[in-house]
C-alpha cells in the first residue's frame, strides 16, 4: 500500500477514540484526507451497532483502514481472560467483518483462515476436533527447544496416546497437556470453554505447579489414573530420536535421566 495518508491515518486511528485528540486537531496537523478515515473508523456517539450496521455502504479506504484493524485485534483472540468476550468478539467478526473482507483478495483470504483457526468458539469444545484447534490457538507462536512448532508436540503425543488405546478424552488431554503450564490458558477457562471436566481434571493433573518438585508432581499425577498413559505418551514423543537429535548432547543426556526416572515412579 503507498496511500500516505491511509497510512498515516492507520498509525492514528484510535486517537479520537481512546485519547483527548480530536478530529479537528488531527486535520491541522496532518490534512483533511488523513482527518477524514479516522474519523470514519472512530465509534461515535451514534453506538457499536450503529457503527457496525453503515459498514457495509463504506468507501473501499475506510473499510480497508477498519478490516487491517480488527485482523490486527483479533490475533490473539485466545489471549483474553474471559471466554465469554472470546466468543462475542469472535461472532462479531465473522458476522460483521469476514463478509467485508472481499474487498481485498489478501484480507479476505487471511480473514477466511482465522475464522476457521478460531472456529472452536463458537460452541462447546467438546471434540477432538475443535480441542485440536484451541491447543494450535493457544500455542500459536510457540516453538520447542529444537525451533518446531510446539502444537505439534501436543498432536504427537495425541497420537501416540490414541494408538495405545487411549480414548477422546485421554486425547484431548494430550492435545492440552501443556496448555495450562506453558500458555496464558487456565483451567477456569478450559472450563468455561466447554472442555468436559473429564479433559480438564487430567489437565490439572498434567500441570506442574509452580515451585513444585519433578518428583512432588509426578507423585501427584499418578492419583489421576486416567492421566498417567498422557504423560507416557508425552514422555515417548520428548524422547523420540527426531526431537533428540536436534539437541545439544548435554541436554539430551539430562533429558534422558529425566524421562526414565518419571516412567520409574508412572510405574510405581
Amino acid at each position: 500500500m503507498t496511500d500516505v495518508d491511509l497510512l498515516r491515518a492507520g498509525v492514528l486511528h484510535d486517537v479520537v477514540e481512546d485519547t483527548g485528540g480530536t478530529v479537528g486537531e488531527l486535520e491541522a496537523r496532518f490534512g483533511a484526507r488523513t482527518a477524514g478515515f479516522v474519523e470514519a473508523v472512530t465509534i461515535g456517539v451514534e453506538g457499536r451497532t450503529a457503527y457496525l450496521g453503515k459498514l457495509a455502504g463504506a468507501p473501499r479506504e475506510v473499510l480497508l483502514l477498519e478490516l487491517s484493524d480488527r485482523y490486527s485485534n483479533v490475533q490473539r483472540l485466545h489471549t483474553h481472560p474471559r471466554v465469554v468476550k472470546q466468543r462475542s468478539y469472535y461472532a462479531e467478526t465473522v458476522e460483521h467483518f469476514v463478509p467485508l473482507a472481499t474487498v481485498d483478495p489478501r484480507l479476505e483470504e487471511l480473514f477466511t483462515r482465522w475464522a476457521a483457526a478460531y472456529s472452536y468458539l463458537a460452541g462447546p469444545v467438546d471434540t477432538l476436533e475443535n480441542v485440536d484447534r484451541l491447543a494450535a490457538a493457544v500455542h500459536r507462536e510457540q516453538v520447542d527447544k529444537s525451533g518446531e512448532p510446539y502444537v505439534l508436540h501436543v498432536r504427537g503425543a495425541a497420537e501416540i496416546a490414541r494408538r495405545d488405546g487411549a480414548d477422546e478424552h485421554q486425547q484431548m488431554a494430550a492435545l492440552l497437556h501443556d496448555s495450562v503450564e506453558d500458555t496464558s490458558c487456565t483451567l477456569t477457562q478450559l472450563t468455561d470453554l466447554g472442555v468436559p471436566p473429564e479433559v480438564v481434571e487430567m489437565v490439572d493433573a498434567l500441570t506442574r505447579r509452580p515451585d513444585e518438585s519433578h518428583d512432588d508432581y509426578l507423585n501427584r499425577l499418578v492419583h489421576t489414573p486416567a492421566a498417567v498413559p498422557v504423560k507416557r505418551a508425552d514422555i515417548e514423543h520428548n524422547s523420540s530420536h527426531a526431537r533428540r537429535s536436534r539437541l545439544d548432547p548435554e541436554t539430551q543426556e539430562r533429558l534422558r535421566k529425566k524421562y526414565a526416572h518419571a516412567l520409574e515412579v508412572l510405574a510405581g
